[in-house]
């Protein structure tokens, strides 16, 4: 009886425990049997256990450093691991995941040694009948008849040999080491042999090189030729002649078209007309009148702005010499190469700075030029 009185009591000591256990949800867990707490979630770490009055109190894992893959309450965030030797980072550690790493080319993980290590190299004559992989070792066999292998490798299998296409005889069979060779020209296609790659064309570009070749010389020489009759064309020098005897005119202005005698008249210019093509009597002209010093002061420095210089530029033509004239014939020069420098822009520059006086010049000039061209049209 004393026994099934204890048995009826552990029975009901069983069943109150049943009744009265806490059913706490999954990422959380029973403290003492009294109440539930919640786990540290993915991403954070255990700081302290879950007591009397308070939670389990978490810390977030720090990225790169630390990380906690899963829900729980009794341990901190874990450190994130490092590759190995002969290893590199395939995915970088995240607060939730570890460091994933993999093994380097031509290297294995050893599942024994836990490491990665190197993978076999079959030997020339040998091919990979299982290539080497991260996983797995590689695994070699001696090249059957009719395949070779000419190179170390621990991925690649054995080659089938080649055979001597039609119209081509076998000049060394193939081996476990060495392709077949061939020699001779085949039929249809080369092989991938020594012959193959010392293949002749049977269209000579040799000597369609050397006609180009010969025409562009040729025609190089015929054009120094004719470049050279016309300079000394050019240059013929009228001398003995009476003015107006036996001397071409050009048809434009019906001046002599020789380059020997320097004729004022025939240097025509309008406001069109560049700068650097006035007659040189005339630039010297400029240059005197500029240089002339006036009441609002050096006017070729106000002149040098109106075309566009600055400051520094006006003083760098200004300290080449210490004569005024150098200075405006320095600053002509240097503008006189530009695009836009034409006698119109430089007479309206002048009537800018009140330099009336130099615009007239210019101006008589070519009111002159057209008077005379008139006349002697007429004539």
């Amino acid at each position: 009886m004393e026994n099934i009185a204890c048995l009826l009591g552990l029975f009901c000591w069983i069943l109150v425990r049943v009744c009265t256990a806490l059913d706490c949800k999954e990422q959380a867990y029973a403290f003492n049997g009294k109440r539930c707490c919640n786990k540290c979630p993915p991403g954070q770490g255990l700081i302290h256990d879950c007591f009397h009055g308070n939670d389990t109190q978490c810390g977030s894992c720090v990225q790169g450093r630390t990380f906690s893959p899963d829900f729980w309450h009794t341990e901190k965030c874990q450190n994130c691991s490092e590759c190995k030797k002969d290893s590199h980072v395939k995915t970088p550690c995240t607060v939730t995941e570890d460091t994933i790493c993999e093994c380097n080319v031509d290297f294995y993980f050893h599942t024994v040694a836990k490491e990665c290590s190197l993978c076999n190299f079959c030997p020339i004559g040998y091919g990979a009948i299982i290539p080497c992989n991260k996983l797995q070792n590689s695994i070699c066999l001696k090249c059957p008849n009719g395949t070779y292998s000419d190179v170390k490798s621990a991925t690649l299998p054995c080659k089938r040999c080649t055979k001597c296409s039609s119209g081509q005889a076998e000049f060394k069979p193939c081996s476990d080491t060495e392709n077949t060779i061939c020699y001779g020209h085949p039929k249809e296609n080369y092989t991938s042999q020594p012959t193959a790659a010392k293949e002749q064309k049977d269209f000579d570009v040799i000597p369609v090189y050397c006609a180009v070749l010969g025409a562009v010389v040729l025609g190089l020489l015929v054009y120094v030729i004719f470049k050279q009759y016309t300079r000394l064309k050019n240059r013929k020098i009228h001398k003995g002649h009476q003015p107006h005897e036996e001397v071409e005119y050009s048809k434009t202005s019906g001046c002599d078209s020789g380059v020997f005698v320097e004729n004022e008249f025939c240097k025509q210019y309008n406001q069109l007309s560049r700068v650097r093509d006035l007659p040189v009597k005339k630039k010297k002209e400029l240059e005197k009148n500029l240089s002339m010093h006036t009441s609002d002061g050096n006017t070729w420095k106000q002149l040098a702005k109106e075309l566009g210089y600055q400051e520094k530029k006006i003083e760098q033509f200004e300290s080449s010499s210490s004569e005024v004239v150098s200075h405006v014939h320095n600053l002509l020069d240097h503008w006189s190469k530009h695009k836009h420098s034409t006698v119109e822009v430089l007479i309206k520059a002048l009537q800018i700075i009140n330099r009336f006086d130099i615009v007239l010049i210019l101006q008589r000039d070519i009111t002159e030029l057209k008077s005379g061209n008139h006349l002697r049209n007429v004539i």
